[in-house]
């Protein structure tokens, strides 16, 4: 299955500690939550309010309006992440991507496995409902609000 490549036109969060970089965030090793808190923790303050008021994904709303991505549905794969990709996790690539989904609505989402985070997009593929796509956009609108993205 071919994998759509979307620009890149997302904010990076600037990070203090250049040492720390992107391919050192592996989400497929078991230290993924390790790195991840590693990352967040030499976050800049600049770094963290673009995370946490979400200012950083406005920029993904110019792929929405140009129809590469959607509103709720699937992040969009990194393409040396999905090199790694086993078979059953391609299937989520069967759907537009989306700015927000299940998983960044979740209360433990930085404590999942990739593999829980691969089920979660598995069954808003799934399960795509009208009604789910409110309970997402709404529960999005929560988190933000609340501030309680990381």
């Amino acid at each position: 299955m071919p994998v759509r490549i979307i620009p890149d036109w997302q904010i990076k969060d600037l990070i203090i500690n250049p040492a720390i970089s992107f391919i050192e965030f592996e989400i497929f090793s078991g230290l993924a939550t390790i790195v991840l808190s590693a990352v967040l923790a030499n976050r800049s303050y600049v770094g963290t309010f673009l995370r946490r008021t979400f200012i950083d994904e406005i920029p993904q709303l110019i792929n929405i309006l140009k129809g590469e991505m959607s509103l709720i549905g699937p992040r969009p794969p990194i393409p040396h992440e999905v090199e790694k990709y086993q078979l059953w996790h391609r299937r989520r690539l069967s759907m537009k991507p989306g700015l927000t989904c299940l998983w960044q609505t979740s209360p433990n989402r930085h404590d999942m496995s990739f593999d829980e985070w691969m089920n979660l997009d598995l069954y808003y593929i799934d399960n795509w409902s009208l009604t789910l796509d409110v309970k997402i956009f709404f529960g999005t609108l929560k988190v933000m609000l609340l501030g309680t993205g990381r």
